[in-house]
């Protein structure tokens, strides 16, 4: 879902889920198109594929993490593979370095255990955007 976008935008949005093996290409080209809008004027959220507890916000037309808006990328799968295979695992996540709390979101939502998280991130820019996907995700990690 993507929220704040401008129609050129939400088109440039709607063609790369459409285009999804060449996402990579134009990923640039959508950074450009951002530039007339704040940063924090619009955003993207995406969900895991396979549930619905878990909302990822990222800033529409963010060059690192537009990429999933393609559905068919997977991030860091082979971490995606360990967190998947260790559901029954008995662990606390520790994510230091956060960013905008990717993995904390992921592990602590149900098909991934329901693990406890800790997400740390020291820039203040990105701890906000750390702290806002806590709160949409009901604050179920710190």
């Amino acid at each position: 879902m993507i929220e704040g976008a401008n129609a050129w935008e939400r088109l440039a949005a709607f063609a790369f889920r459409r285009l999804e093996g060449v996402i990579d290409v134009f990923a640039p080209r959508l950074q450009r198109l951002r530039q007339s809008p704040p940063q924090d004027a619009a955003s993207a959220r995406h969900r895991d594929q396979t549930q619905s507890d878990a909302t990822f916000v990222f800033p529409y037309g963010d060059g690192y993490w537009s990429k999933l808006l393609n559905r068919s990328f997977c991030y860091e799968d082979e971490l995606e593979l360990l967190f998947r295979d260790s559901v029954s695992v008995d662990y606390t996540f520790i994510d230091c370095g956060a960013n905008f709390g990717y993995w904390s979101v992921l592990v602590s939502s149900a098909p991934y255990g329901s693990h406890k998280a800790i997400a740390i991130e020291p820039s203040s820019q990105n701890f906000a955007k750390l702290k806002n996907n806590a709160e949409i995700n009901g604050n179920r990690f710190e």
